[in-house]
């Protein structure tokens, strides 16, 4: 019922891809990116991310990647992320109250808060370019 309220990172990081990475080309990309403040690191299929497509346009006009895997460097706002979890627990109360919440609809409500593209600081298609990114922050 009383659980400790988890730490967020700074960053979380974003690679879309064209196809599934393999689980040897998935590792090698996130070893990358271990890097202090850096937390989650999703991989996102192209097809499934049009509506946030149109923010990377929006936000970062003069920076449009031409290959694949592509990196988003994304703010993580911890506050936001505690409100998301105060409201899914405030919604299933009871739930709540007898400790029967799935975890994955707290990591859910999570990443729906984490992967806000309007949050966006850094895209691109250079490993390199997002590592030195991601370091000098």
């Amino acid at each position: 019922m009383f659980k400790k309220k988890k730490k967020y990172e700074d960053y979380a990081i974003a690679i879309l891809v064209e196809e599934v990475l393999t689980h040897e080309e998935y590792d090698k990309l996130a070893e990358s990116f271990d890097i202090e403040g850096v937390g989650v690191i999703s991989e996102i299929s192209v097809d499934r991310y049009n509506k946030e497509w149109q923010v990377l346009q929006r936000k970062f006009p003069e920076r449009q990647p031409s290959s694949f895997p592509r990196f988003v460097a994304i703010r993580v706002h911890e506050d936001k992320v505690n409100q998301a979890i105060k409201e899914l627990e405030r919604k299933k109360w009871w739930d709540w109250l007898f400790n029967a919440i799935h975890p994955d609809e707290y990591m859910a409500a999570e990443h729906k808060v984490m992967y806000d593209y309007e949050n966006a600081e850094y895209y691109t298609d250079n490993l390199e370019d997002a590592i030195a990114y991601l370091n000098s922050k």
